[in-house]
């Protein structure tokens, strides 16, 4: 039988194993850790670099001037062919069209009205996220108070107050020509 004092040493000798064990292998964690995170870094920075690379490079510009075409510049200052009005458009809608006149029906579900009827105001998309960036269009950036709105109906408009905007309607605008309207111009009165 083995004696109390080497049996307390197999016991210190095994502890000491366990720990040492146990030691190597939360090292080896730790450095596991600390290795995904630098990859994750250096692969931050890399999709960066080449965010950068291909964002900083010169757009191709290709411009087609055809005989007898009309170019214009858009919204953003590039050149394009004049628009074609008429014809035909299709849109697939996610529900039905309830109604057609704002008044008895919300506007989100008269949806056609927006391809007829112009709005008081609206946003400058020259100065949206495809622009130069001075707003998102986010819920409530079309109101007067906004520096980005521009009048499409409304020439301009006033607050003389904080619970009241005065609309100045541009001149020349008609309603359709068809029977209770008959092309008569619009007024505020």
């Amino acid at each position: 039988m083995a004696s109390k004092s080497s049996l307390t040493t197999i016991y210190k000798e095994a502890e000491y194993v366990i720990l040492t064990r146990t030691r190597h292998t939360e090292d080896e964690k730790e450095q596991k850790i600390v290795k995904s995170k630098m990859l994750f870094v250096i692969i931050s920075c890399l999709m960066v670099v080449a965010l950068m690379l291909t964002s900083c490079g010169k757009a191709e510009q290709e411009e087609e001037v055809v005989a007898g075409e009309v170019m214009v510049k858009d919204s953003l200052g590039r050149t394009v062919e004049k628009p074609q009005y008429g014809g035909v458009i299709t849109i697939a809608l996610s529900v039905d069209t309830l109604g057609f006149d704002e008044i008895n029906t919300l506007p989100w579900n008269a949806y056609s009205l927006s391809l007829t009827n112009e709005m008081l105001i609206e946003g400058n998309y020259a100065k949206g996220p495809t622009g130069s960036g001075e707003t998102g269009f986010n819920l409530g950036t079309f109101y007067p108070v906004n520096p980005t709105s521009e009048g499409r109906i409304a020439e301009s408009w006033e607050m003389p107050d904080n619970k009241t905007v005065v609309y100045h309607i541009r001149k020349g605008i008609h309603w359709h020509d068809k029977a209770l309207v008959n092309g008569r111009e619009l007024t505020a009165e």
